[in-house]
């Protein structure tokens, strides 16, 4: 029957001139472009405008978060600048140098920064003393720790706002494996009531 068919095709289309023959074959050719375009070629270009324009919002997403982050952390350095800056002042008011404290109040300075500690693995916290003995009129501390920047930064602030001025002498960064870093922070406290 299929045969029969294809037999009854091949006649008609052999009947037909050269000219009407060349118009089938063109007709059917676009036919055949027109199958392929609606199947293939078409979804496929909707498909790659979509992971474009999700591309585009998320890349603008990201500099949104980017932007956020960036003045959450500022805004979180100027409110220690503040804070740091209005001390400073009460302290001029009251013509009160800040006090040092003696090595009777060490625990509770380590107690504090142990406290502080969030998102920070301590490693070591280190008396470094002075080797005559004398109590001298800062106390200095060691401390090792793992960490990444962000969590480092926000454990740096929340030691800045302990009751004892709390400055580094220096601090050492060393990425360990991105985003992971060890932490060496020398400092001395000052206590400032």
């Amino acid at each position: 029957m299929l045969k029969e068919h294809s037999d009854q095709l091949e006649k008609w289309f052999n009947c037909r001139s050269n000219r009407e023959r060349l118009v089938l074959l063109l007709v059917g050719c676009l036919c055949i472009y027109l199958v392929w375009y609606v199947i293939l070629a078409r979804p496929q270009a909707i498909k790659r405008a979509e992971l474009r324009q999700q591309r585009t919002v998320l890349q603008m997403q990201a500099r949104v978060f980017r932007k956020e982050s960036q003045d959450i952390l500022q805004e979180a350095a100027d409110d220690t600048l503040k804070e740091n800056i209005l001390l400073q002042k009460n302290a001029k008011a009251e013509n009160k140098a800040p006090t040092f404290f003696l090595p009777h109040d060490a625990d509770q300075v380590i107690q504090a920064i142990l406290i502080a500690q969030q998102n920070v693995r301590l490693s070591s916290l280190k008396n470094v003393a002075d080797a005559s003995g004398v109590p001298t009129a800062k106390y200095a501390y060691r401390m090792d720790f793992e960490s990444n920047y962000f969590d480092t930064l926000a454990y740096l602030i929340r030691l800045e706002k302990l009751p004892w001025c709390i400055s580094w002498d220096n601090l050492e960064y060393k990425v360990i494996k991105y985003p992971d870093a060890s932490v060496t922070l020398n400092m001395h406290t000052v206590k400032t009531s």
